[in-house]
């Protein structure tokens, strides 16, 4: 699933709206959150600067948001994390959100086999 920040997407009527989400409406502005770091500055930072950046706490919170604040695997709705599925887009993932999952540290430490980053 992929989203235009700007154009016609699910989320749109939350944007626009007298009163939006707050989540959406920053991921709607992510633009202004990379404004000064080109994707390949984001994806050449070490990872765990990388977590730490405005980027990919909106990035993040979206994707929790998409997943209803639930673990894509079993379904819990505590200690969430955004797992990537791929890394090979990290510093653009806003324009492959398919690459991302809300997972819950239990299921996030599978996936990985028990090494998960951590801020």
């Amino acid at each position: 699933m992929s989203f235009d920040l700007l154009g016609s997407d699910p989320f749109e009527e939350y944007i626009y709206s007298s009163q939006p989400d707050p989540e959406v409406s920053a991921f709607a502005s992510l633009e202004f959150a990379i404004a000064g770091e080109t994707e390949d500055a984001l994806a050449a930072l070490p990872y765990s600067q990388f977590l730490e950046t405005r980027y990919w706490r909106i990035v993040r919170d979206f994707v929790k948001y998409r997943a209803n604040y639930e673990c894509e695997e079993c379904g819990d709705d505590y200690n969430l994390h955004v797992h990537h599925i791929t890394y090979a887009h990290r510093g653009c993932e806003w324009r492959f959100l398919d690459d991302l999952e809300c997972l819950c540290c239990d299921c996030h430490k599978r996936r990985h086999g028990s090494k998960v980053w951590s801020r």
